[in-house]
């Protein structure tokens, strides 16, 4: 979880809050739709948790950084609180979304290639019994053309 990153890079107004879309993109990956959604909620959770706890002074700001990247009164870490998660709930959606129609696609493509491998070794046998009537009509003609030369003989 990006935590870390958002508590060194400015909290609120952190550039780091888009990891958690990784993070989210990586639950949909490795579980689709729900998978997208569990990451999502445990990234707000860390994510606002992290937030309220600097803005309440629970956390102090870094030492090796400006204490004015912080914003430090609730409302001043409410419009970026918001906008980042509803960011999140964009990502959790589209990336839940998207996972779900590659899983979908994905058996949907191995039927057509089942079904295509079928079709190929029905047209292999139908070349074979086009090729073995061939064969076996070539002998026979003759044998009628040399059975009717008999009968018209005789």
């Amino acid at each position: 979880m990006p935590n870390g990153e958002v508590y060194v890079t400015g909290g609120a107004n952190s550039g780091a809050v888009s990891l958690y879309g990784l993070t989210i993109f990586a639950g949909a990956f490795a579980l689709a739709r729900r998978g997208a959604f569990v990451a999502f909620a445990s990234a707000l959770a860390g994510y606002v948790g992290l937030v309220l706890m600097l803005a309440q002074g629970v956390l102090r700001v870094p030492p090796d950084q400006d204490a004015g990247l912080y914003a430090r009164p609730l409302s001043a870490v409410l419009y970026p609180m918001v906008a980042n998660s509803v960011g999140l709930v964009l990502v959790a959606s589209m990336s839940g979304y998207l996972a779900e129609r590659l899983r979908t696609t994905g058996g949907n493509l191995a039927l057509a290639e089942a079904r295509a491998e079928q079709a190929e070794r029905l047209a292999a046998i139908g070349r074979l019994a086009t090729g073995l009537a061939h064969e076996i009509r070539n002998p026979l003609g003759g044998i009628a053309g040399s059975i009717e030369q008999i009968g018209r003989a005789h």
